[in-house]
């Protein structure tokens, strides 16, 4: 009953957003998904021209793969026309490793991809992934992206892209929820620039479930030196006003918002180019209860 109830919560929320129309489709995606729940060892094929093993029993990115071959479709798109070869990418909640392998391909033998997951069975999954496709520009790292360097404690989801940093005081945490946890390793973004003595960053990709405020916080010395792109999903029903700190901090460093897309309208087959948004900062603010991409960058400056 209580995943009925999350699934009409969150239709109504599309319909309100995105409309009707958006919203039956996404159903539709979503039974679909059900359909393509992969098995033990599955491999697919995605549009990107690649292969990659997917999780068995994963409701989340490996079945969306298994069922059209392609994640977050918009996103893709606008990554496909931006990213440059010889770019140096951190790459922060790689997962199985969609975004690194596209990443990797689009920077070429010259660019580098730091790809960090923290869940220990979905980096299992990423180094299998990256060796698959001889990705041999990814360096990967297993351990969280936070502003302290400490062990902090995750939530393992049966999405496999939806696992989260959970000692945080924006989040909150179901009973079912406290039922997966795991302690990882954490450590800053200008940790990482330094281990690797990166001579430049030209972009951040997260993907991190309600922890971007502490993500970005951990790049400062990064964003001051490098001024890199930053490609956020901004959690803003877990980041709550954190949402605004998080605004309020990239403003003052002179980011302003390129493009952004809704999460809930970011599959094949139900949204489109339409949707791809020019935002400025307070709209960010109007989507309390959806998820949103969101890329940012100090090229078009704070607005």
């Amino acid at each position: 009953m209580e995943g009925i109830r999350q699934f009409i919560e969150s239709m109504i929320t599309v319909a309100r957003t995105c409309g009707y129309g958006k919203a039956i489709k996404r159903a539709f995606f979503i039974f679909l998904q059900k359909c393509h729940v992969p098995k033990e060892g599955e491999c697919v094929f995605t549009k990107l021209g690649y292969k990659m093993y997917v999780i068995s029993r994963d409701a989340g990115i490996s079945s969306e793969l298994k069922t059209c071959g392609i994640h977050e479709p918009l996103t893709t798109k606008m990554l496909i026309n931006t990213i440059k070869r010889g770019w140096t990418i951190i790459d922060v909640g790689s997962n199985l490793g969609y975004y690194a392998l596209l990443e990797a391909k689009l920077v070429g033998e010259k660019g580098k991809v730091i790809a960090i997951e923290p869940m220990p069975k979905n980096f299992q999954y990423l180094k299998r992934n990256v060796i698959l496709n001889k990705a041999n520009n990814v360096v990967l790292l297993n351990c969280a992206i936070s502003d302290k360097e400490k062990r902090v404690t995750m939530i393992q989801s049966s999405y496999s892209n939806w696992c989260r940093v959970i000692d945080d005081e924006a989040l909150e945490v179901s009973e079912n929820e406290s039922r997966h946890i795991v302690s990882v390793p954490a450590i800053k973004i200008d940790s990482v620039v330094k281990r690797f003595g990166l001579k430049n960053v030209n972009l951040i990709r997260m993907d991190i479930e309600g922890h971007e405020y502490n993500a970005v916080r951990s790049a400062r010395e990064t964003i001051k030196n490098h001024h890199p792109d930053l490609l956020i999903e901004i959690h803003t029903k877990y980041l709550k006003e954190l949402t605004r700190r998080l605004l309020g901090l990239l403003r003052r460093e002179g980011y302003g918002i390129s493009w952004a897309v809704v999460r809930d309208v970011d599959f094949l087959w139900v949204g489109n180019e339409k949707d791809i948004k020019s935002l400025r900062f307070n709209d960010v603010m109007k989507f309390p209860k959806n998820d949103i991409m969101v890329y940012f960058t100090t090229k078009c400056g704070a607005i």
